[in-house]
């Protein structure tokens, strides 16, 4: 999240425009009130998968992870009609994606006429 407020940041600064934010939602992982202040553009969210993570070795359990997003598939599949809607209502000139998956399948299937950059972070 605070990559994509210093990019905006850095857009902003350099006379674009950022007309909106698509942003994974979990029940287990709320977005957090900082980001939805300074992110001072519509955000609109949608359900996406998040990392499990080992309470006592303090890090990400990739299998778990992998088979807990493999078992919800079919929700996070059913994001994409109201993504595309959404897209098409703004019509961007360019989509950045924070190495979601429900960003990835989207950009795979819908094959968006506007170019997508995929940013990697740390679980990369």
């Amino acid at each position: 999240m605070t990559q994509a407020l210093a990019l905006k940041r850095i857009l902003d600064d350099a006379g674009h425009q950022v007309v909106a934010g698509f942003m994974g939602d979990n029940p287990h992982r709320p977005i957090p009130h900082f980001f939805r202040r300074r992110f001072d553009s519509p955000i609109h969210t949608y359900l996406a998968p998040v990392f499990v993570v080992d309470p006592e070795r303090k890090g990400v359990r990739p299998w778990d992870s992998f088979f807990q997003a493999l078992r919800r598939f079919p929700r996070y599949w059913s994001q994409g009609p109201m993504l595309h809607e959404l897209v098409m209502t703004y019509r961007p000139d360019l989509l950045v994606n924070f190495y979601d998956l429900v960003g990835g399948l989207y950009a795979a299937v819908y094959r968006p006429a506007v170019p997508v950059v995929a940013l990697g972070h740390q679980f990369l």
